[in-house]
């Protein structure tokens, strides 16, 4: 299962290349700028991550006394907007490198992650719209 959510998010990142590719192709310098840029790096810091996460948990070395500790990569992604990036003890929360949640920097990653993610979303909705608006040409062509 967790394989198919690697190859599907290269997947996703592969089409979103070609997407940008294209852009460059034809000239559409709004769309490269202010719909693939956002968009690859959106990818790069939720899904990408997400990815990095599945493969350090199947490289690290899991003990019979670790194992019923281990970190729930489910519930690390969905305290990355819930809690700010911060994970907790218990639940399955814990951090995967770090002594414990209080000495990890995996706190400090998730949080940069989540405000580039966030700056991400404003920058494919806003500027596209506003600019072809005020454009002085009749019709978008670039």
């Amino acid at each position: 299962m967790k394989l198919s959510v690697i190859i599907g998010v290269a997947h996703m990142v592969l089409g979103i290349c070609m997407k940008g590719l294209n852009a460059v192709n034809f000239r559409k310098w709004l769309d490269f700028f202010f719909e693939f840029v956002p968009q690859i790096v959106f990818m790069l810091a939720l899904f990408v991550y997400m990815d990095f996460l599945i493969v350090f948990k199947w490289c690290k070395a899991w003990t019979k006394e670790t194992i019923s500790s281990a970190p729930s990569i489910i519930t690390i992604m969905i305290n990355i907007p819930l809690k700010l990036g911060h994970t907790t003890q218990g639940a399955g929360g814990e951090p995967l490198w770090g002594q414990d949640s209080e000495h990890t920097s995996q706190n400090l990653v998730q949080l940069v992650l989540l405000l580039i993610a966030v700056a991400c979303v404003p920058l494919m909705l806003l500027p596209k719209p506003i600019i072809m608006k005020f454009s002085k040409k009749s019709g978008y062509q670039s």
